[in-house]
């Protein structure tokens, strides 16, 4: 039996995580500081850095992406260039790392906002909270409901707009033209956004027993024969509590996985291409 299992509202539970960026004081990470113990890093810090890795044979999934022409792939070894928190995962899976670069943005999230109390300071989470609760004032399925969670799930889209080339057809124009950015498009955002989500699966996936079978990775979820109590043991890693805290401060409910789908048996031909060959039970 196979599971397609998503983490829950993967984009606005990892946005609701950034807090206010200190933007005058980001600063160079040089090697010195990077060996020095009284500067832990945490996997929701602005911290982006650059490494050479070896991952150990032991490691079933690397966690370190690195890009290529065609599209991000997970060696055993390589450079990347990628968020904290797949550094500092990789680093607990036995990873060898050698520092090379790296930026630091520091940020508050501790305290209340005096004009919005009640808020902590986050960027995005007073704002994630009104669209879920205006959506939750409405039945599920209806128009309102789905605009306001298109409005919270979308905003991430925003946040990455423009920053790789990407052509789109103009209706306006009648002709195909490059997608500028957005008034939010932020790269340190949504590196972090993307960076922790994957960080996520990947901390869950290495919890998983040996005897289970990841099938394939798409973005926020994955297809596994793993069972949901198995499941839910491996989602007790260090990111996971981060994201279950994100999600406990957006609705109240800090369960971080759903079942998408269940099969019997799947036909996969590529990430985003796969088909059930017998129904599930």
């Amino acid at each position: 039996v196979w599971y397609d299992y998503d983490l829950k509202s993967c984009y606005p539970s990892c946005m609701s995580l950034i807090g206010i960026p200190q933007w005058d004081e980001v600063s160079h990470i040089s090697e010195d500081w990077w060996k020095d113990p009284d500067r832990p890093f945490k996997p929701i810090d602005l911290t982006f850095v650059q490494v050479d890795f070896t991952f150990p044979p032991s490691v079933r999934f690397p966690c370190l992406p690195v890009r290529t022409d065609h599209g991000i792939i997970f060696p055993r070894k390589g450079i990347s260039l990628t968020h904290i928190s797949e550094v500092l995962l990789a680093k607990r899976l036995g990873c060898e790392l050698k520092f090379l670069d790296g930026r630091h943005v520091p940020q508050n999230r501790d305290g209340y906002e005096s004009y919005k109390d009640g808020y902590r300071k986050r960027t995005f989470q007073s704002f994630l909270i009104d669209c879920i609760q205006k959506r939750e004032s409405y039945p599920k399925g209806s128009q309102e409901n789905f605009f306001w969670k298109e409005i919270a799930n979308s905003s991430y889209g925003k946040l990455a707009q423009g920053l790789r080339e990407r052509r789109i057809y103009s209706v306006e124009e009648d002709d195909m033209q490059n997608l500028p950015t957005s008034k939010i498009t932020n790269p340190v955002f949504a590196s972090f956004i993307t960076g922790f989500a994957r960080g996520v699966l990947s901390e869950i996936m290495n919890n998983l027993p040996k005897d289970k079978i990841v099938f394939s990775v798409t973005t926020d979820g994955f297809l596994t024969n793993c069972s949901e109590e198995e499941l839910e043991e491996s989602a007790k890693g260090q990111l996971s509590r981060y994201y279950k805290d994100s999600r406990h401060k957006l609705v109240g409910d800090d369960s971080i996985l759903e079942i998408k789908h269940i099969i019997g048996q799947p036909l996969g031909w590529r990430p985003r291409g796969q088909s059930k060959l017998v129904e599930g039970r």
